[in-house]
């Protein structure tokens, strides 16, 4: 949809990639992205990224 600012619509995309040197430590450097979208989509904003520690300790909900 266009706005006052565009003159038509446009999308922007992204990749998130990890590189570790095996998949256990990509999945640990990645285990805080959740919590980091989750931010985001909460609409509190996006928080500083949380370290694996932090992470773990994160209680998620069922909401």
């Amino acid at each position: 949809m266009a706005s006052d600012k565009l003159h038509r619509p446009y999308v922007a995309v992204s990749a998130d990639v990890v590189v570790a040197d095996s998949e256990a430590a990509a999945r640990e450097l990645a285990s805080p992205y959740g919590q980091w979208v989750l931010s985001i989509r909460s609409g509190e904003g996006a928080i500083p990224f949380p370290s694996p520690a932090e992470a773990a300790e994160f209680e998620w909900t069922e909401e």
